[in-house]
């Protein structure tokens, strides 16, 4: 039974088999929510650091 005190989530989650790697992160920001997409706001240094890291 569903928890009547969470809301629904922004964005889904983006789990699925065969994985090799999972981020966690917390809530998504106003930018990420409203384009439907994690790490979304041009502000976010995650792309970046893990073009950098390879």
């Amino acid at each position: 039974m569903p928890d009547p005190t969470m809301s629904d989530p922004v964005l889904p989650d983006l789990l699925a088999p065969g994985l090799r790697l999972v981020f966690c992160g917390s809530a998504p920001g106003l930018v990420s929510a409203a384009r439907g997409a994690y790490y979304a706001h041009p502000g976010n240094r995650f792309w970046g650091i893990l073009h950098r890291r390879g």
